[in-house]
């Protein structure tokens, strides 16, 4: 799955973006498919929905597996051992690999055992709204075919659906629109 490049920030980046916004909102309003894998977050948020952990998860699992093995240890250890054990500063990586903080001066910062919840919900909401920049600029480009406003009646799926098509076919619908040449259906 494609996620958008928070790095990719230049005038020209964000004119390419509004333009795939365009070509999406083509797509969703002419019914036509294109190939065109996005996670979940990016559906989500194009339909006001909020994206979750899990829909983080699809996107960078090892990020995920990160948050919950801190939980995991910080159940198994006292306060003073997590100080030791977990060296962890208010930072997160993002889906580029550039590591930024999640709070003012979090690069300076250490993460204190009672802080660990804290420290999650703020990686979390830093990871999905990573590519804000580059999400409105798609949004911007697909308003000029279709509003946005209106997708609200729909699920993020129903208008992935419609973007990108199923997922999978049935024998029946491939037989429907196969076309046979110097051959039948039922040559083997």
């Amino acid at each position: 799955l494609w996620t958008l490049n928070p790095a990719s920030t230049s005038p020209i980046h964000l004119e390419m973006f509004k333009f795939l916004g365009a070509m999406i909102g083509m797509a969703f309003r002419s019914g036509q498919v294109i190939d065109l894998k996005l996670c979940s977050i990016f559906w989500k948020k194009l339909v006001n929905e909020s994206p979750t952990l899990e829909d983080l998860d699809f996107t960078d699992a090892y990020a995920v597996q990160f948050i919950k093995d801190v939980e995991n240890v910080k159940l198994g250890i006292s306060k003073e051992e997590f100080k030791y054990a977990m060296e962890l500063t208010w930072t997160t990586q993002l889906s580029n690999g550039e590591t930024v903080p999640v709070c003012e001066g979090g690069e300076e910062k250490p993460v204190q055992y009672e802080e660990v919840d804290d420290y999650h919900k703020k990686v979390i909401e830093t990871r999905i709204h990573e590519s804000d920049k580059q999400f409105n600029a798609v949004k911007q480009g697909f308003d000029l075919i279709f509003p946005t406003s209106c997708l609200s009646i729909l699920s993020w799926r129903e208008v992935e659906l419609r973007v990108v098509g199923p997922s999978t076919i049935s024998v029946e619908d491939l037989k429907s629109i196969t076309y046979y040449s110097n051959c039948c259906p039922d040559n083997e």
